[in-house]
């Protein structure tokens, strides 16, 4: 059995209709689901783009979690795993983070290929002008490094045939053409979009907002919302259901050209997402906090024997799990040590779930200033995002209140007393720091525990560093 692997940046739960959302186009999508399993349970783990990928590909959480940091050479790889069992092993994406200044994704690959052009992607060193941005560049968000370097890359786009998804499936669709013929291989697609910049072709957009003659904020500044007018908030919502649906209609080219080669009913297709985004949603915009809207996730299966067809689990699965998952499901052993639960058994009807899920980055607390944020704990019903000071944590019930707009935490000292010491115990026992664990204990007020040794943040710094990006020219 073959096995695809497709990950979409930042595609949000509930911006596809077969998750209930009624005003998205996503018709490929939609028809996949009901060919598919769908969790409705699947929560973030590590955070953000760079850690999901290390929890998917090695099935195991960091010190708690995995961190914004290259692969390491000797890690166990889902990939790696089934490239030493025979598969023949691919890597096609467009997402930058995995390749650029030596992140290593690509290691436990036969063959990789890059789309070139989004965001931080040093690509073009054309000269831009104040005239080629979409608006105030006040606006958007760090424009000396993503911003400017994001909008040399698109100047020579002419049609929707230039843009990064669509040239991502072509490239998709070219290797299945001449890689068909393989006993078994696995490909792993990593699809940047609809990670902003939002700035698909017009025809796109026309579906969700005609007639709009204002700025658009493509690239936006995380952080309150205010910073936008709420004519231009909604623009913003509409050009990344734009993005959406274009990334959904070249998925449904994709697939069909998996059936039109008669590789669909031999092959197993996961569909998964890594987090979501904040359209205002409390108030904010970005994805720096684990609210329902950025953690919870895509994740769909697609059996060949059609197992699973039309199934929608409840059980609460994490970007760890895909690991052991697969391996079942292709008939391979899980090697030792892996912290992801097989769901395969769910394709079945059986309940496997876990009980609690933790979403987290390291830097919610590995710091050493600037504000803490919240870390989350979920088990299904209760969800918990939890903070260092008492005051600042918020609980909701995500069946009566799924758009977490009422914080009963301080009616409800039971729930949240469980959930945080289930928090606690999940940093211990993934190798937290001391320091870490006491300022979770203790509260606020304990010392704020020092990067570790070998700090992975400082090649992050480094990496993205203005140095390494030509300036914003603004005349």
């Amino acid at each position: 059995m073959n096995v695809v692997v497709l990950v979409v940046d930042s595609l949000r739960y509930d911006h596809l209709g077969c998750n209930g959302n009624a005003r998205v186009r996503t018709p490929a999508l939609d028809a996949f689901a009901k060919q598919a399993t769908v969790f409705e349970g699947a929560v973030v783990g590590s955070f953000a783009t760079v850690p999901v990928r290390h929890d998917l590909f090695r099935g195991r959480w960091g010190d708690p979690f995995n961190a914004w940091a290259p692969l390491p050479a000797d890690a166990p790889t889902l990939p790696g795993l089934l490239r030493d069992e025979g598969y023949t092993a691919m890597l096609i994406h467009d997402t930058p983070h995995l390749i650029n200044f030596g992140a290593g994704f690509d290691r436990p690959f036969h063959g990789w290929d890059m789309v070139r052009g989004n965001e931080v992607d040093r690509w073009r060193t054309d000269r831009i002008t104040r005239a080629d941005y979409p608006c105030n560049p006040a606006k958007l968000r760090s424009r000396d490094r993503f911003a400017a370097q994001t909008i040399r890359n698109g100047l020579k786009r002419q049609r929707e045939e230039d843009y990064c998804s669509p040239r991502l499936f072509a490239t998709a669709m070219r290797w299945l053409e001449d890689n068909a013929d393989h006993e078994r291989f696995l490909l792993w697609i990593d699809c940047f979009d609809p990670h902003e910049p939002w700035d698909p072709p017009h025809h796109y957009v026309d579906f969700y907002d005609p007639g709009y003659d204002g700025e658009d904020v493509t690239f936006p500044l995380y952080g309150p919302s205010s910073v936008v007018t709420t004519r231009e908030l909604k623009r913003m919502r509409a050009l990344y259901a734009a993005e959406v649906t274009m990334v959904d209609r070249w998925i449904g080219r994709f697939l069909d050209r998996l059936d039109d080669l008669g590789l669909a009913e031999r092959t197993l297709v996961v569909v998964a997402s890594d987090h979501g985004f904040l359209f205002g949603e409390h108030g904010l915009i970005g994805k720096g906090d684990f609210y329902w809207d950025v953690a919870h996730q895509v994740l769909m299966v697609r059996h060949p024997a059609g197992l699973g067809a039309g199934r929608r689990v409840p059980d609460l699965v994490q970007p760890v799990d895909l690991f052991p998952s697969v391996l079942e499901l292709v008939g391979s052993p899980p090697p030792p040590g892996l912290d992801g639960r097989s769901w395969a058994s769910a394709l079945d009807g059986e309940l496997v779930g876990r009980e609690l899920a933790f979403s987290g980055s390291t830097r919610s607390l590995e710091v050493t200033e600037g504000a803490l944020t919240h870390v989350q704990a979920t088990d299904g019903r209760w969800c918990l995002l939890d903070h260092p000071d008492p005051g600042l944590r918020e609980l909701y019930d995500l069946t009566s209140d799924p758009s977490q707009t009422r914080n009963v935490a301080p009616s409800e000292p039971a729930v949240v007393a469980r959930l945080h010491a289930a928090l606690v115990e999940h940093y211990r026992a993934h190798g937290a720091t001391p320091a870490t664990l006491r300022l979770l204990e203790e509260g606020d007020g304990a010392a704020r525990p020092t990067a570790p040794p070998g700090d992975t943040h400082a090649w992050v710094r480094d990496a993205l560093g203005p140095r390494n990006f030509l300036p914003a020219e603004l005349d």
